[in-house]
């Protein structure tokens, strides 16, 4: 008898062990899982498993531990397995029903949810409603999903979460009023939803509510210095108000504080770009549409306001280039007059030409075509061809004195001085003020030898332009040859104190004297 209770005693002890051991791995592993010891969890929480395969709490810990480090296929065993052996567990409710939604498994997650409504815990209330919320919103069943939510709401009046989850069911069915009180009230309740915040800013953009907008960008960025889109949106609002371009140095401000965060962003360097374009920072702006042509395609409308800004910056080169670039993607564009007169500046005088030439095929009265067509020929010294475009021009603008004064010049290159003597004088009805057109005038009638005539048209233009040698020289010479010596050796007199080296004034006053 002795022995058999000696025995007894001994089993008792030896099965008593594993037991404790039991317990402890179970405690441990519960303890790790609490700890986000994740890793160290699930080894004791499987070990207490294979002793206590039925153990819904290693069961559950052990799904959870699995879940946290991205197993979401074998925690849902586990989980699985605690919710079946006591379904009436919310917080494995909860858990098992929220892990349906995260694999899309919709119709399992509301069966779960569902239940665990039916089973009646009032503080999970709130909680089974939102699931089914989310399950209905994750199968674009919105009405459903605002009126499960909607119940949620109405189980706790302060759940962050489910303000959050109605405005956004409220956003996708474009109910932006209903979506702005659900977001509002959501940050009001935690302040620090700096996303949600973001999104409330954009849904009041949307409504033109943009004073409210605003200053909603504006908490974020206090909240977050980095957050670059704020600083977009902030600049862009700014960028937008009436009237346009009065607060554009605040968008520029905003602008360049997000461009520090991230200069890689296509659409803030195209902001970027019409600030610096709009307040004629050019060099800016020059320097802003070459990052964006490094970033994206830029549109004809880009290129002509990178050619401006070349332009304004006296760069004719690059100007040249984005110019040519906004005409080849858009040939609507007026630009040939400009590129011809770019390249003119830069002294590519025949691609100049080409240039005029496209400007008065486009144009056919554009008068400035025509005369700087004109103006390049005379610098490629081929006068007729100047004497055309000359022609046309004056033709178009009757009226126009450089247009007739530089057609009588061509005419005088090519020695038709009848027909250059025609154009200056139309120079001097034109402009009663023009000595150069007396002089030549002047000139013509003392090569044909009609000096009084000469002798009147000089006598004008040294009038008008007293230091002129060389009209002072020909106007000697008129007198000289119609028999006016006095006079004429007060010319050349004239002559010398403007010019004491002309070997010519030096000869006749040493005749006439």
């Amino acid at each position: 008898m002795k022995r058999l209770l000696l025995c007894t005693s001994v089993l008792l002890l030896v099965t008593a062990v594993p037991v404790l051991a039991q317990e402890k791995n179970l405690q441990k592993g519960v303890a790790a899982y609490k700890n986000k010891n994740y890793t160290d969890a699930i080894p004791l929480l499987q070990s207490e498993l294979v002793k206590s395969p039925d153990s819904k709490e290693a069961n559950y810990y052990l799904g959870m531990a699995l879940w946290n480090t991205g197993n979401s296929d074998s925690a849902l065993v586990f989980l699985k397995k605690a919710y079946q052996r006591d379904s009436k567990n919310a917080e494995y409710t909860w858990s098992l029903g929220n892990l349906y939604l995260e694999k899309n498994m919709f119709v399992e997650a509301e069966q779960v949810f569902q239940a665990g409504l039916a089973v009646g815990k009032k503080s999970y209330k709130s909680r089974f409603y939102y699931g089914l919320g989310q399950a209905e919103m994750a199968s674009d069943s919105l009405n459903s999903a605002i009126v499960y939510l909607m119940h949620a709401r109405e189980a706790d009046a302060k759940d962050v979460k489910t303000y959050i989850a109605l405005g956004e069911a409220y956003s996708r069915q474009k109910v932006n009023s209903v979506a702005i009180e659900n977001y509002r009230k959501a940050v009001e309740l935690d302040s620090t939803l700096i996303d949600i915040r973001y999104e409330l800013a954009r849904l009041l953009y949307k409504s033109q509510q943009f004073n409210d907008a605003l200053a909603e960008y504006k908490i974020i960025v206090q909240m977050d210095p980095s957050y670059r889109d704020a600083y977009y949106q902030i600049a862009n609002l700014y960028y937008r108000a009436e009237p346009r371009g009065s607060r554009f140095p605040e968008a520029i401000e905003n602008a360049e504080a997000a461009a520090e965060v991230d200069s890689t962003s296509v659409e803030l360097t195209r902001l970027l770009t019409q600030l610096y374009y709009g307040t004629r920072d050019y060099a800016k702006a020059a320097e802003a549409y070459g990052r964006l042509a490094a970033l994206d395609t830029l549109s004809a409308r880009e290129y002509l306001d990178w050619g401006r800004s070349y332009q304004a910056l006296k760069q004719n080169a690059s100007a040249i280039t984005a110019l040519e670039k906004a005409v080849a993607m858009d040939s609507t564009l007026d630009l040939h007059f400009d590129i011809g007169t770019l390249l003119y500046n830069e002294q590519r005088y025949p691609e100049a030409i080409v240039h005029y030439e496209k400007k008065a095929q486009a144009d056919s009265q554009s008068v400035g075509a025509y005369l700087n067509m004109g103006f390049s020929y005379i610098r490629l010294q081929k006068y007729a061809e100047a004497v055309k475009a000359f022609r046309k021009g004056v033709e178009l603008r009757p009226d126009d004195l450089q247009g007739h004064l530089w057609l009588a010049q061509s005419y005088a290159m090519l020695d038709d001085l009848e027909q250059a003597k025609n154009e200056y004088m139309v120079v001097a009805k034109l402009d009663s003020t023009d000595a150069a057109s007396r002089r030549y005038i002047g000139f013509y009638h003392l090569m044909k030898k009609q000096y009084p005539s000469a002798i009147s048209y000089l006598q004008r233009s040294v009038a008008l332009e007293s230091g002129d040698a060389q009209a002072h020289l020909w106007l000697a010479q008129a007198f000289l040859l119609n028999h006016q010596g006095d006079q004429a050796l007060v010319e050349y007199r004239r002559v010398l104190q403007l010019d004491p080296s002309n070997k010519e004034a030096q000869k006749r006053v040493k005749i006439l004297e």
